[in-house]
C-alpha cells in the first residue's frame, strides 16, 4: 500500500469513493434516506477542492488505484476518513489515520464519528464527548463527538486493540545475557481494557513469563493504573504515564517484596523502543531492552 499526498486530480476518484462508501458500507447503520441526504450525487466540487487543498490530506493506493482517504486541518480536526466499500478490514484506515494524528504533533485531535466509526475511534483510544443530531438537506442524522486527548495524541501502545511482538535482549541478575522474543496484545473497550502477553527468554533453561493487565483511567488523562497477577510475582498493582513521547510503567507487588519499571518510547505508530528493570528487596532481579512492533493487519 502506498500513502501519499493528495492531488488535485485525485478529486473526482475521492468524490466516488466517499458516494461508494457512504451508501456501500454506512448504509449498514443508517437509513436509504440518510446516506441519500449524506451523499447525494451532487457534491459542491469546489467546495471539496478548497478543503482537500487548505488541510492535510493524503490518499492510499493498492496497484495504483486509489483505495481510501483522509484529510485533517491545522487545528486537528480529522475532516475525513473513508476507505473503498471493497477494501474494507485491510488496515488502510489505520495507516491513513496513523498519517493524519502523527501531523497534530502531539496535540488534541477531534473527529464527528458516524455510527459506522466509532468503535474504530473507541479502539483508538478517542474518548466520546456525546452524540449529537445533524440535518443534511432536511433529515436528521446522529453522529458523535469525540477527542483524542494530547497526553497520547499519536500513542498507538495502550491506546488502540492491536498486537504486537517483542524482540530483544533479557539480562538476569549476574548481568547474563539472552536473546528474548514475546507477544502482547491489547483489547480496548471504553474506560476499562486489557494487555496481555508473554516474553520468552532463550537461556539454558527457557523461561516464559506472562502477564494479565487490568487498565483502567484515572481522573488524571496522563495516568491510567493496572493491576495484574504475575506466575512468578504475584499480585502486582500499578500505573502506566505519559508524558509526551514516552510511556512510563512502575509497579510494586502485593507482597511487598518486588518492584520495577520500564519506559516504552513511540519511534513511529508501529514501533516502540522499551527497556525495563525489576527488582526483588531492593536488588536488581532482571532487565531488558527490546524494540516493540506491531502487527499489522487492523
Amino acid at each position: 500500500m502506498e500513502i501519499r499526498a493528495y492531488e488535485r486530480g485525485d478529486l473526482e476518484a475521492l468524490l466516488s469513493l466517499f458516494y461508494d462508501t457512504v451508501h456501500g458500507v454506512n448504509l449498514g447503520d443508517y437509513t436509504a434516506e440518510q446516506v441519500n441526504a449524506w451523499a447525494d450525487g451532487q457534491p459542491d466540487r469546489a467546495a471539496w477542492a478548497r478543503s482537500l487543498e487548505e488541510h492535510f490530506a493524503l490518499v492510499a493506493l493498492l496497484d495504483g488505484e486509489i483505495v481510501g482517504f483522509g484529510d485533517i486541518d491545522e487545528t486537528g480536526y480529522l475532516d475525513r476518513l473513508y476507505v473503498h466499500r471493497d477494501f474494507q478490514g485491510q488496515g488502510i484506515a489505520t495507516a491513513l489515520c496513523d498519517r493524519l494524528e502523527a501531523h497534530a504533533g502531539g496535540g488534541a485531535v477531534r473527529v464527528h464519528a458516524s455510527i459506522t466509526a466509532l468503535s474504530f475511534f473507541l479502539q483508538r483510544g478517542y474518548r466520546l464527548l456525546r452524540a449529537q443530531r445533524v440535518v443534511r438537506k432536511g433529515v436528521a442524522l446522529v453522529n458523535f463527538s469525540m477527542e483524542k486527548p494530547p497526553a497520547f495524541a499519536g500513542h498507538t501502545y495502550l491506546f488502540e486493540s492491536l498486537k504486537w511482538t517483542a524482540t530483544g535482549m533479557y539480562f538476569d541478575a549476574e548481568g547474563r545475557a539472552f536473546p528474548l522474543r514475546g507477544e502482547s496484545e491489547i483489547v480496548r473497550d471504553g474506560r476499562i481494557w486489557r494487555l496481555n502477553g508473554f516474553l520468552d527468554v532463550c537461556a539454558e533453561n527457557p523461561l516464559r513469563f506472562c502477564n494479565d493487565y487490568q487498565i483502567a483511567e484515572t481522573d488524571a488523562p496522563d495516568r491510567f493504573a493496572w493491576t495484574s497477577v504475575n506466575p512468578a510475582l504475584g499480585a502486582l498493582k500499578g500505573a502506566f504515564e505519559i508524558a509526551g513521547k514516552a510511556i512510563f510503567s512502575h509497579y510494586v507487588a502485593e507482597n511487598g517484596l518486588y518492584s520495577g519499571q520500564e519506559t516504552l518510547l513511540f519511534q513511529d505508530a508501529r514501533t516502540y523502543e522499551n527497556a525495563g528493570i525489576a527488582f526483588c528487596g531492593g536488588r536488581r532481579l532482571s532487565a531488558w531492552t527490546a524494540v516493540l512492533r506491531a502487527v499489522d493487519g487492523a
